[in-house]
């Protein structure tokens, strides 16, 4: 091998009515869904590239900071497309394995390796992801100790860890990022599928999870392990072994050059069962059907868990606030242009409905940034720890407002049949957009989350004022960034100013849009537990990822591999009860 439906009685008629797991179950508008991904992060593994051998012939193991847009990078590199400037500074990362197989489900149930067949529509990518954790935090405490006042490295970080395997020897330890990260950093694990022509259905999320979980369970189970200790060294006389465990489990996959070393911080030994992922979901879809999208994923109707019930109302409500003032918007700018400029529903549906979307994503951003991102304590304080912008978006679209700008642009000279210039389109954007009583009204809950009159059409700012672009000051000067912005980098200001650069992005095409959905973890976590038996549910409330997690309650946004495979189980035997 290479590498529910929940049933309620209604009072009316007594009886069965089914209530669809709006959020992810079966419903018609997921066959508008194009392609769709899955990524599940795990603090508890670092991944590791075997490279060569040393001066004084220890083996090496390489950690990275390599993640999708890298591997693309590196694929450039293999087919001899790459720049010069691409070839040096992916010199390093060329022996890092990244894509395995991904398996059809059908093959992967009949339990024979030698029977699995390859989904070529499909990729499966290891890659890495650097983030604080629990381990990076612990090891900071330690190797902290050992930098300068200035913040230079007393010991260089490739001299500090060896990993001691108690049977293959001792491996060292080198890390490379592109940029300066602390002493105790190492980038953690990321599984990502993508499904590039799914099947589409009803059920098309579902089907396609339970084949990623398969997937991982059968790459897991395919692991060689042997155990070891991770040790920092300080000097030759001078060692720490990382302890909670003091004995850490070192994979490798078969045949390949690649490693996992487990880097969790709990006082117990544990093994593959006991990885814990966090999963998200990423689909495409044309930019005329996201909204409604949005909708039925944002929806639970399962009503099992009260947090993720309120979280649910509260996302529909702003989903519908957000679409009924967009359409306020078309209302009154209708009633203010003359004939030739209004723009009506009924002339071209389709074109009509992707500029609303359009705007109601860059709005929704919008919204998000003023309401929670700008009133967040550590962001307000500046402090290192801060949220991110895309941490408040449960809707994160892969395209900057500028992108959706562009592509609002198109559509407006589409519906206009390609008459109008573009300055009369900005124009028309502009006067459609920004219009001050309906946005103080709608997009803000409360006015003093922004300067007085930043609504106000009239309010440019000049290119040299240090507000400019800066949507909390004057929204106009915002969209007057996306013309004319202050350099070459970015032409939206939210990325410019480093607020919203946490997130791969692209540009949109033949009219599909990328969209992350951030919140999957808790309609998946709902969704498991409505189906779960009582072993599986006591598994959710005091399993390993609630011991690391110090949370004991069932609905953490986090599932074990047990819990994983114990979900596909279950699912498995309800589908085959609904065919009989």
């Amino acid at each position: 091998m290479k590498y529910t439906h929940k049933f309620q009685k209604t009072p009316e008629n007594n009886k069965t009515k089914k209530m669809y797991a709006g959020d992810i179950e079966k419903h018609r508008i997921f066959r508008k869904i194009l392609s769709i991904g899955y990524e599940l992060e795990t603090s508890t593994l670092s991944k590791f590239s075997l490279i060569g051998n040393s001066d004084d012939d220890e083996k090496i193991l390489l950690n990275t900071s390599s993640n999708a847009k890298d591997y693309e990078i590196i694929k450039k590199i293999q087919n001899d497309k790459a720049t010069e400037e691409e070839n040096e500074k992916y010199e390093n990362r060329l022996e890092e394995l990244f894509e395995i197989d991904l398996y059809t489900t059908q093959s992967i149930n009949k339990n024979k390796s030698n029977k699995l067949v390859k989904d070529e529509n499909s990729t499966f990518l290891v890659a890495n992801d650097v983030a604080v954790t629990p381990f990076t935090k612990y090891l900071n405490k330690s190797c902290n100790l050992n930098e300068k006042e200035d913040g230079e490295d007393l010991i260089d970080k490739n001299e500090l860890y060896t990993f001691d395997s108690y049977c293959d020897g001792k491996y060292k330890i080198n890390f490379e990022n592109w940029g300066k990260q602390d002493c105790g950093t190492f980038a953690d694990v990321e599984w990502i599928v993508t499904y590039y022509n799914p099947k589409i259905s009803n059920n098309i999320i579902l089907d396609t999870f339970i084949n990623v979980a398969k997937n991982l369970i059968l790459h897991l189970s395919g692991l060689k392990k042997t155990k070891g200790r991770l040790v920092m060294n300080f000097s030759e006389t001078d060692t720490e072994v990382i302890k909670k465990p003091e004995n850490r489990i070192f994979y490798n996959l078969p045949g390949t050059n690649m490693y996992y070393i487990q880097t969790y911080l709990l006082d117990e030994e544990m093994d593959t069962d006991d990885i814990c992922v966090v999963p998200q979901m990423t689909f495409s879809c044309h930019i005329k059907d996201i909204v409604d999208i949005f909708k039925e994923i944002a929806i639970d109707s399962i009503n099992i868990f009260e947090n993720h019930t309120r979280l649910s109302r509260e996302r529909v409500n702003l989903i519908n606030k957000i679409e009924k003032y967009v359409n306020k918007l078309f209302e009154s700018y209708n009633k203010s242009v003359p004939k030739d400029k209004r723009i009506r529903e009924n002339k071209n549906v389709g074109v009509v409905k992707s500029i609303k979307n359009c705007i109601f994503m860059i709005l929704f951003k919008l919204a998000r940034y003023f309401n929670n991102y700008l009133q967040d304590e550590k962001v307000k304080n500046k402090s290192k720890n801060a949220k991110y912008l895309k941490d408040t978006l449960y809707f994160n679209s892969r395209h900057t407002n500028y992108e959706l700008y562009k592509s609002l642009k198109n559509y407006i000279s589409e519906y206009f049949s390609n008459s109008i210039d573009d300055k009369e389109i900005i124009t028309i954007v502009q006067t459609l957009i920004v219009q001050q009583n309906i946005l103080e009204e709608f997009l803000i809950e409360d006015k003093e989350y922004v300067r007085k009159n930043a609504f106000l059409i009239t309010n440019n700012l000049e290119k040299d004022n240090k507000k400019y672009g800066n949507p909390y000051y004057s929204l106009i000067s915002y969209f007057n960034f996306f013309e004319d912005p202050i350099d070459e980098i970015s032409n939206d200001w939210l990325e410019y100013s480093g607020i919203d650069v946490y997130s791969s992005t692209s540009d949109i095409k033949n009219h599909v849009v990328l969209c992350e959905v951030r919140s999957f973890a808790r309609n998946m976590n709902t969704y498991i537990y409505s189906i779960a038996d009582a072993e599986l549910k006591n598994e959710m409330t005091n399993g390993i990822c609630n011991r690391m997690t110090n949370a004991f309650k069932p609905d953490i946004p986090i599932i074990s591999i047990k819990s994983l495979k114990r979900f596909v189980g279950l699912y498995e035997e309800k589908m085959k009860k609904q065919k009989k």
